[in-house]
């Protein structure tokens, strides 16, 4: 589609590739990609305006916990759970996620784990864990322990042994708590109410005593501190426990696919002037403010943009 007098109006490939010729070649071009692109298309953009022109099309509480989750996963020991290993985990810990809303697939994984406490008790009776109506006879509901920190509810909190509701920070605070009992290496926590002291042992003693224990946690609080402790317990556990696994939640299917592409942070593009910004599957005004974008808008003579839906960007293309 072009835009020609106030109006969008179909025109043909050929044409298309000519008219986007024109305002890029001898330009000064800048790319935004998206988290919902393919991974495949994000680095094309990436190609066509070079790196150094190339920025992530996410706002910037979130882009700096992809980079920490992206730095955590590159330099930590700690492996990343397949879902069939999510299911086969003996205790869980989730920080700061609501898991049902953001990664529902996992959400059910660890639902199926929860069942690991009452098979493995199963089997010490000599049933067949096929037998479900003998194993759920003889374990009368036995449970995976699985403890939640979140600022609101979730659809997991009806099968959790332990909830806790917190502020972002508050929740990061009990994150480390516990990876310090769980390893005096790890930071310590000050100040923290006798309640949150006895919750914090509360997990961290389920979490030792589990052979296979995994951390949840992700970008949902928008909080690095969140997603720093959480490696905390985990790395803690580690250290004894080589089944440990850590799963990081991000809130579009390549978000981190960009941090790993190098992406810069939409927010350095403030005074930056082009010829031609390209916009890839993306609706700038879900990512900063009204104002941020409008006056991005007109540091540049031409907005390209390649979208398969209708946008508030799309309508200054």
């Amino acid at each position: 589609l072009q835009l020609r007098d106030k109006k969008f109006v179909a025109i043909s490939k050929a044409d298309a590739l000519q008219q986007a010729n024109t305002l890029l070649q001898g330009k000064r071009v800048i790319g935004i990609g998206s988290p919902r692109a393919s991974l495949e298309s994000n680095g094309m953009l990436q190609k066509l305006v070079g790196k150094e022109n190339f920025y992530a099309g996410v706002a910037t509480d979130e882009w700096h916990c992809i980079q920490t989750i992206q730095q955590v996963l590159n330099e930590g020991p700690v492996l990343t759970p397949s879902l069939k290993e999510v299911e086969q985990a003996d205790a869980v810990l989730i920080l700061g996620e609501n898991i049902t809303a953001t990664a529902a697939r996992l959400a059910l994984a660890v639902r199926q784990a929860l069942r690991q406490e009452s098979l493995q008790y199963a089997e010490t009776l000599g049933i067949p864990t096929w037998q479900e109506r003998a194993v759920g006879s003889a374990c009368q509901g036995l449970r995976t322990p699985l403890f939640i920190a979140t600022t609101t509810p979730t659809r997991l909190d009806d099968v959790a042994q332990t909830l806790h509701r917190a502020a972002p920070d508050e929740i990061a605070r009990l994150g480390f708590a516990i990876a310090h009992l769980l390893d005096n290496a790890s930071p310590s926590v000050t100040a923290l109410s006798p309640e949150q002291t006895q919750l914090a042992k509360e997990i961290a003693h389920h979490l030792a005593s589990a052979e296979r224990p995994l951390i949840i946690s992700g970008t949902g609080n928008a909080s690095t501190a969140t997603i720093e402790a959480a490696s905390n317990v985990a790395h803690a556990l580690r250290r004894t426990k080589e089944g440990t696994r850590l799963s990081y939640v991000v809130a579009e299917c390549n978000s981190l696919g960009l941090a790993m592409l190098g992406a810069k942070n939409i927010e350095q593009l403030d005074g930056a002037k082009t010829d031609t910004l390209v916009v890839l599957e993306n609706d700038l005004y879900r990512r900063r403010s009204q104002s941020q974008i409008e006056k991005l808008l007109t540091q540049t003579e031409h907005l390209l943009l390649i979208d398969h839906l209708q946008t508030a960007t799309s309508e200054h293309a």
